[in-house]
């Protein structure tokens, strides 16, 4: 099988309902330089998702696809890109919110009660002591959904976090809103 010019390794190559296609890693990397920053980084995150490929894995990858374009571009994107954004809504919340001057946080940490798992929360900043979700609409359509996340919020704030959400038209509309509401957490947290 063969790509332009460049010849696919078996290893380049998976099967997808009987049918032929190249790897999660190579789809991402031949796609990164024609899409924008923020969705380069979202492929990268999403194949560095569940942990089996590494960002050497996509370092290595990309060596062996030198005449590839947009090179500097794609190694921009692959040192933001993080294991853990669990959806692209995600990935442009984290960069958009570093992009406000907040630390880098930690991705899907799980948080614990006396009674047990509480959940993963998207973003966690430790030094902060603030939990930060952000939400799509979809996910609450459902009333049992509803109760059953306050829930979860309300055992997250009895741990002593803050916990800050925001929807998708809250992150486009106005980011510095945001993370005004994230360092105020924190203060509130600290005092």
């Amino acid at each position: 099988m063969r790509i332009m010019s460049h010849v696919l390794s078996p290893s380049d190559v998976t099967e997808v309902g009987g049918i032929p296609t190249v790897t999660a890693p190579l789809a991402a990397l031949t796609t990164a330089p024609g899409v924008t920053f923020f969705r380069r980084v979202g492929l990268f995150d999403a194949v560095l998702w569940d942990g089996r490929v590494t960002h050497g894995d996509l370092l290595a990858l990309l060596d062996s696809w030198p005449s590839l374009g947009g090179r500097a571009g794609t190694l921009a994107a692959l040192e933001r890109a993080r294991r853990g954004a669990q959806t692209y809504f995600e990935t442009v919340s984290r960069l958009v919110l570093v992009g406000q001057g907040l630390p880098e946080p930690q991705l899907q940490v799980p948080i614990y009660d006396e009674d047990g798992l509480i959940g993963y929360v998207d973003m966690y900043w430790d030094d902060l002591a603030v939990i930060g979700e952000a939400d799509g609409a979809v996910k609450y359509v459902d009333r049992e959904v509803l109760i059953a996340e306050k829930r979860r919020e309300d055992r997250l704030r009895a741990r002593g976090f803050g916990v800050v959400r925001w929807m998708p038209e809250d992150l486009r509309e106005n980011p510095e809103r945001i993370a005004a509401r994230i360092r105020l957490a924190a203060r509130r947290r600290a005092a």
